[in-house]
């Protein structure tokens, strides 16, 4: 068979220019976010219901020979508390005028006038006194150290006696303690005690008999034995 022989096809003009087979993509239009109003829409709702509700109204009004109800007219609320917040403003506002008031005042220079430049100098006069002559005085502080001097003599005293006392308790302790161990020293001293004689003992045969001798009954057969009609004999 005969072999086929390959031929390259010629590359199309057009395929530089732009791409082939793949179909640009549209741009897509940018959505405008927008918020749902709810709100007028149940508004909404509710005319046509009421609307709806005073339609059927005035036909039931008609029928049955009734006047029909007039629209409530909506009338403005009168409160206290709005007369009360007025006058709380209206002196809150005076307030607050008074303390700028009193702040403009307070910053105004105000200059005190000068007395000495209209006066006249001072001039000292001469004293109709003699001289002063002065007392010994006595300080309370003087006769504080006197008294703590004497203090501190008799507490000095008290503690050369209190050493004293001491000292002779001490040098009294050490002789008795002394006196003590020679007491004791001398009480350990072994010395020979003398031969006691006491009263002599006669020994002399016994004139009572001989005991005879019984083994205890301690079985309960022999209790048995004499329960029949024999007493046992104890000895």
């Amino acid at each position: 068979t005969p072999v086929k022989q390959f031929r390259a096809q010629p590359i199309p003009d057009d395929m530089f220019d732009h791409a082939l087979g793949v179909p640009e993509k549209a741009p897509a239009a940018i959505t405008d976010a927008k918020t749902p109003n709810i709100r007028k829409c149940k508004r909404k709702a509710d005319d046509i219901v009421e609307a709806q509700a005073k339609r059927v109204a005035l036909e039931n009004a008609e029928e049955h020979g009734m006047t029909p109800p007039c629209n409530t007219v909506v009338q403005p609320f009168d409160l206290q508390t709005d007369a009360r917040g007025a006058v709380k403003v209206e002196q809150w506002k005076q307030k607050l005028a008074a303390q700028e008031e009193a702040d403009r005042k307070a910053k105004e220079f105000l200059a005190r006038s000068s007395k000495t430049v209209y006066e006249a100098p001072f001039v000292p006069e001469p004293s109709h006194r003699g001289p002063i002559v002065p007392d010994d005085v006595r300080l309370n502080s003087d006769v504080r150290a006197e008294k703590r001097q004497e203090f501190d003599a008799m507490l000095g005293e008290k503690e050369l006696e209190n050493a004293e006392e001491q000292y002779r308790r001490k040098i009294e302790d050490e002789e008795r303690d002394r006196e003590e161990r020679e007491r004791l020293r001398a009480s350990m001293v072994p010395k020979a005690q003398p031969v006691r004689h006491y009263r002599p003992v006669s020994v002399r045969p016994s004139e009572r008999p001989l005991t005879k001798p019984t083994s205890p009954s301690f079985s309960d057969r022999i209790t048995v034995k004499y329960q029949r009609g024999r007493t046992p004999q104890r000895t």
